[in-house]
């Protein structure tokens, strides 16, 4: 097989697959759905073990740090649990459309509608035919369930941070004196404010337009951004990275 043929083999292979998304997305929809309305409990209960059977003091990293990633995370579930009821919504209307669609194969018949001829018109330029509005309908719904994963991918990342954060801490908490330990919070602290300040400081004066489009910068710009997101996303840096620069405005 040459390489065209392969190569439009794999294209009519991919429009297949992306012609039957819909299917996955529902069940995938449906079981996040339970996932993100059941979990909240499951985060106070950890929560609640941590806090009377892990946390070693009651300074400000033992309790007001764990409180705030509860925070996060019940906030993220919520917006998570939205999200994919929004999704299963318009991909539920969506696939009620393919039905209605099979039975009216012509859709809105604009020009035998009993209305004016400004109505139609307006009504047909609004809302378009049946393809138009089907494509429009699928297009949000794989839209929402994209926006949907980035932000379940997010929320990956930020669990993983923690869970270095909470190590660092508490692990040498438990080696070396309550003196000691004291001092190396503190740094640890200052470092990390100051390593976080700096990270964002810096990604937010090279994603300028001025920066990012200049050459002379570009392979300053390029190794931050891979980096850092390495730092903050192992693992699925790359997928981060393909669906942001997939939503991220193009120069057209």
């Amino acid at each position: 097989m040459s390489d065209s043929n392969s190569k439009l083999h794999n294209k009519s292979w991919l429009q297949k697959v992306a012609e039957q998304s819909w299917e996955p997305e529902l069940l995938i929809s449906g079981l996040a759905i339970f996932a993100t309305l059941n979990l909240p409990e499951y985060v106070w209960k950890f929560h609640h073990y941590y806090k009377y059977n892990l946390q070693l003091d009651s300074g400000f990293i033992d309790e007001l740090v764990p409180i705030l990633v509860v925070g996060v995370f019940l906030t993220a579930l919520q917006v998570l649990s939205f999200a994919f009821i929004f999704h299963f919504i318009v991909r539920a209307f969506w696939v009620g459309l393919m039905g209605l669609t099979s039975v009216y194969r012509e859709g809105i018949k604009y020009d035998d509608l009993p209305y004016s001829e400004y109505y139609k018109t307006e009504m047909k330029k609004r809302i378009g035919d049946k393809d138009t509005f089907l494509l429009a309908t699928d297009k949000l719904a794989s839209l929402i369930f994209s926006i949907a994963a980035l932000f379940v991918l997010y929320l990956i990342g930020i669990s993983v941070v923690y869970i270095v954060f909470f190590i660092l801490v508490n692990g040498v908490k438990l080696m070396v004196s309550p003196e000691t330990f004291d001092v190396y919070s503190n740094i640890i602290l200052i470092v990390s404010g100051v390593f976080l300040l700096g990270v964002s400081i810096i990604s937010i004066v090279l994603n300028m337009e001025r920066f990012r489009k200049n050459e002379k910068y570009s392979k300053i710009h390029f190794l931050v951004n891979w980096h850092f997101s390495q730092l903050f996303y192992p693992f699925i840096n790359k997928p981060i990275q393909f669906l942001n620069l997939t939503f991220f405005p193009t120069s057209q």
